[in-house]
């Protein structure tokens, strides 16, 4: 598709939102589900760009009630799932790539690929590690640079950056991909990796100042391409600075507006981030029964989630929660028998 069309696309998508609503509802009401996946699995990688919205859960919820398609449509519908569900439940997402990259041995190359992509892309968050996700990305760059798929390509880099355990490393990824964005000219990607170096940056209380002009890049690429799903990650980033810059109590209204916001569009993972923000904010006002509610409530997200990387900071948070409070013996327990009911969930799942 020319470049000329694909912005077109993407800023005319919001205004027809409405109808594509109504089409949705109606190939949901069809004895089969073949268009509604088609049109879901159609989009594949592509809701990566549009966004995340409630509604396409729902649809989820109710297209996976019934039989799962075979063939291509079913391998793309498998990586479509495992890319959305990745904002609501990481198990889950990696049943799906997994799914589709058994299938896959028989599809197009793109479609091995992508399977490749999702199958690392899953392996990220994982609370029972997998492993090779570094190599899985790698893979899947390298073959959609033979593919000539300069999208995938930069979307594959840009997992690889989130992946990548050293900071330094990971900013290095995560800007390549930036740029492989900006040439592609999709100010939604590109957007969104300047969020997540502009995180890395706040939480190694590094580059701060680099992080606010990421963040000021960012929130105006955000307003060019009108998704909704950016401005509110760049408001997140920007709330979670200024907390890093020691404006606690301040960023503290912030983080409530945008956690009913998150929550709306079924982001779980920055849902909890903000009851982080919340809870420092409240500790940073001596409201300690307060933060410790905070963390405690993204822990439970955590644990649904099941993200390794959010579980870990809110057992983190919740710990020094509990000794400010000075209920460190009853925290443990209670963290003890969360992380247990975690580890049998998983245990099940893999056996």
């Amino acid at each position: 598709m020319p470049t000329a069309r694909r912005r077109c696309w993407r800023i005319c998508w919001p205004r027809h939102w409405a109808d594509l609503r109504a089409g949705m509802q109606w190939a949901l009401q069809q004895p089969e589900t073949t268009v509604a996946w088609e049109f879901l699995a159609g989009i594949c990688t592509g809701w990566e760009v549009l966004g995340a919205r409630g509604e396409l859960f729902d649809w989820l919820d109710t297209l996976l009630e019934r039989p799962f398609p075979r063939g291509a449509l079913g391998v793309r519908a498998a990586i479509t799932c495992a890319i959305l569900l990745d904002y609501q439940d990481t198990e889950r997402a990696r049943g799906f790539a997994e799914h589709a990259y058994e299938r896959a041995g028989n599809a197009s190359t793109q479609d091995r690929a992508l399977a490749l992509l999702a199958l690392g892309w899953t392996a990220r968050a994982a609370v029972v590690a997998q492993g090779g996700e570094f190599e899985l990305l790698e893979r899947a760059v390298s073959l959609f640079e033979r593919l000539g798929d300069d999208w995938h390509r930069a979307l594959a880099l840009f997992r690889l950056g989130l992946s990548v355990p050293d900071t330094p490393a990971a900013l290095t990824r995560l800007a390549d991909a930036a740029d492989l964005f900006d040439h592609l000219h999709n100010p939604v990607k590109r957007s969104n990796c300047l969020f997540h170096m502009a995180n890395f940056a706040i939480e190694d209380r590094i580059r701060l100042d680099e992080a606010a002009t990421w963040l000021a890049e960012a929130g105006r690429l955000a307003g060019i391409s009108g998704n909704e799903h950016e401005r509110l990650h760049v408001e997140l980033a920007l709330a979670r600075l200024a907390q890093a810059r020691e404006d606690r109590t301040a960023a503290g209204p912030r983080f409530a507006g945008l956690l009913s916001e998150f929550r709306q569009i079924g982001d779980l993972r920055c849902a909890a981030r903000c009851l982080h923000g919340l809870g420092g904010a409240a500790a940073s006002a001596g409201e300690r029964g307060r933060a410790w509610q905070h963390f405690a409530e993204a822990l439970e997200i955590a644990v649904g989630l099941g993200d390794r990387n959010v579980l870990v900071t809110s057992l983190l948070l919740l710990a020094d929660a509990d000794q400010a409070t000075g209920r460190p013996d009853r925290a443990a327990i209670l963290r003890l028998q969360r992380l247990g009911d975690l580890w049998h969930r998983h245990v099940a799942h893999l056996g």
